[in-house]
């Protein structure tokens, strides 16, 4: 793999600045009134632009995908085709989620819940794990970077690269097996209770 080293530290450096500048919304800073779909769609894209991989107009989310969500009831349905806090977390955290694990595993980790105080406790929870996770990924790939930029060598840039790439893929492992075991767990105590 052939790299610039001032290319690779100036990617670097823009993508720590992005991932840390765009942390999620407070509660207390999502709009107190509710939304339309057009205004929905353009406000989460603005939230979570940071998870495009390129500047793009491609938008994060559509309204295609949040009738599905709504459909599929991993997002409380609008109150007269308008959508207040508890959908916007909602599909904050969908949009977010999706972009490692199914559907599937994201209903048996998102409780729904239309009542905002319920939706607030579970975004707040939420918004605390996703920091500490960005923190977290964060110094470790700064960690795996700082070799490569002492060594200024390609083999030392591909190892880096295969071993992000290992991590996630591993992350993504050890979330579906505790997904998939706490399902089951579930489906044996409702299958007891009966």
């Amino acid at each position: 793999m052939q790299f610039d080293l001032t290319t690779l530290q100036q990617g670097y450096t823009q993508w720590n600045d992005l991932v840390r500048q765009n942390m999620l919304p407070k509660w207390e800073e999502l709009p107190e009134i509710e939304l339309y779909m057009d205004q929905v769609v353009m406000l989460i894209d603005r939230y979570l632009g940071f998870l495009k991989v390129a500047k793009s107009d491609e938008t994060v989310i559509t309204s295609s995908m949040v009738n599905n969500y709504v459909k599929i009831k991993i997002v409380p349905p609008p109150v007269k085709k308008r959508y207040g806090k508890a959908h916007l977390v909602y599909l904050i955290m969908v949009c977010i989620l999706k972009q490692t694990l199914n559907i599937s595993a994201i209903q048996h980790l998102l409780p729904v819940e239309e009542k905002q105080e319920k939706a607030k406790e579970i975004y707040a929870v939420f918004y605390h794990n996703f920091n500490s996770a960005v923190n977290n990924c964060c110094s470790r790939i700064n960690d795996l970077i700082e070799p490569v930029l002492q060594s200024q060598s390609g083999e030392a840039c591909r190892d880096m690269t295969m071993q992000a790439a290992v991590s996630a893929n591993m992350f993504k492992l050890f979330t579906e097996k505790m997904i998939h075991m706490t399902a089951e767990e579930k489906n044996e105590e409702e299958r007891e209770e009966k």
